[in-house]
């Protein structure tokens, strides 16, 4: 069967086994070598790095999905630090006897009219789960690189789509 390797950013990321998608290659090639001017390169890569940088990568995404937008009441909210000391705000000032705020502006910058303190809660919480459910991939992910023991393991582990 055809080996291919899937390079990005002149680095052999992945080795397939079949199909159409990267480059075909001989036994020779091993995730990690260089690819410059058509020609494959090993390159002794030093784990700790990799492993470092794998973790950077790995926070780095858990931080984009904590703050990507949150889809509540059929709008989509923002979910990034000011959003949520916003929200958090006007529910401690309405428990505090405030009136409600009359609207809350979307993402799309749109009002949506305001009748009950629960509309803002269920922003929160959607927010509350998003990130939590980042932390948890981050967590197994950071488990599964603790885990691995050679270059090829610390390579396979993703963000999942």
């Amino acid at each position: 069967m055809v080996k291919r390797a899937i390079i990005e950013n002149g680095i052999v990321k992945k080795i397939l086994l079949g199909g159409s998608k990267g480059i075909e290659v001989d036994d020779t090639v091993k995730v990690g070598d260089i690819y410059e001017d058509n020609s494959f390169k090993s390159k002794e890569v030093d784990i700790g790095s990799l492993r470092n940088d794998k973790k950077k990568y790995i926070e780095y995404h858990r931080d984009l999905n904590i703050t990507k937008d949150v889809h509540v009441h059929g709008r989509y909210w923002q979910a990034n630090s000011k959003s949520i000391t916003l929200l958090n705000n006007e529910i401690t000032a309405y428990n505090n006897g405030l009136p409600l705020t009359p609207y809350w502006r979307d993402s799309t910058n749109n009002n949506m009219v305001l009748t009950d303190i629960q509309q803002l809660i269920d922003i929160v919480n959607a927010i509350k789960i998003q990130t939590e459910e980042a932390y948890v991939i981050s967590w197994n992910l950071k488990d599964q690189l603790n885990a691995a023991s050679n270059i090829d393991d610390i390579f396979l582990i993703e963000w999942p789509q």
